[in-house]
């Protein structure tokens, strides 16, 4: 439970910080108010608590992604800009400094474009103010440790990190999208329908190879926007090109998932640090790892 107190309250003070709207049981810091949230969210089954170990551990119920992702969509547009840093941090930081920052920027845009049947964003250029915004309330100085070679370094120092949380499941259920394209007929157009339906089936297989991370990444709304992506960059239509196109489209999905996995490895990483408090509870207010 202390774990997951100071994961809330860091929440908390990031958001005030950013003056978010807060509900009054965020007005305190209070370790009863974090065992009062979990408390109700086992008492209506989305939320379960393991009590064989040394510790709590808390986790969503199987079967319960569905729901909770319903708690977790209610926020998860204020953290949008923040896990688009964090991805194109891990982007720039496979670049040779010269190129990184530009890596960043190029990357926070093709970000922008890869979820943009999931969230509204404003004009390109308030977006991209917004985005400077933030990220300087992380480190005014994250242009120079970009430059030069630090993006890792400022990615691990945040007190806390949503990607995996937040853009993880759309991220999954788009690269089933892909795959299920890749695997169609080149010659031929795509319909939605069938292009989910097979969704449907290769996303099942993935999550019991566990090449996906939960049941929430199965879904007709997610499957349906990663058509309208793959849509929109004319990958649906017939052709002889389709193949080399399509496979393009499943490595770059591919390489957003590989790095929200490294982003939850960090978080994982940082919990098991000297000093990261005990480990009497593992639960995230935004998603679950």
């Amino acid at each position: 439970e202390q774990e997951c107190s100071a994961e809330m309250w860091a929440i908390r003070n990031w958001a005030i910080n950013r003056n978010l709207p807060l509900t009054e049981e965020l007005q305190e810091v209070e370790i009863e108010k974090v065992r009062d949230v979990a408390r109700a969210m086992r008492e209506i089954g989305v939320v379960t608590r393991y009590e064989g170990g040394m510790e709590f551990v808390y986790s969503i119920a199987e079967g319960k992604h569905y729901e909770a992702s319903y708690y977790r969509n209610n926020a998860i547009h204020f953290f949008v800009n923040k896990a688009i840093i964090e991805l194109a941090l891990v982007k720039a930081s496979k670049e040779s400094s010269p190129k990184a920052l530009d890596t960043f920027w190029n990357e926070v845009i093709s970000l922008r474009d890869v979820f943009k049947f999931e969230f509204f964003y404003p004009d390109l250029e308030i977006f991209r103010s917004q985005i400077e915004e933030e990220i300087e309330l992380e480190n005014p100085n994250w242009k120079s440790i970009v430059a030069g070679g630090g993006s890792l370094k400022l990615l691990r120092q945040m007190d806390f990190h949503v990607a995996h949380a937040v853009l993880r499941p759309f991220a999954e259920a788009y690269s089933v999208v892909a795959d299920v394209m890749l695997a169609a007929d080149g010659a031929g157009a795509l319909t939605k329908d069938e292009i989910v339906a097979g969704a449907l089936k290769m996303g099942k297989q993935a999550f019991l190879q566990r090449r996906i991370s939960s049941e929430e990444s199965i879904g007709k709304l997610m499957f349906s926007n990663g058509y309208k992506l793959a849509e929109n960059r004319g990958l649906v239509r017939g052709g002889t090109d389709m193949k080399a196109a399509r496979m393009s489209f499943v490595r770059e999905l591919n390489d957003v998932t590989a790095r929200l996995h490294q982003i939850s490895e960090i978080v994982t990483q940082k919990r098991l640090e000297p000093g990261e408090g005990t480990r009497e509870a593992v639960l995230s207010v935004v998603g679950n790892d």
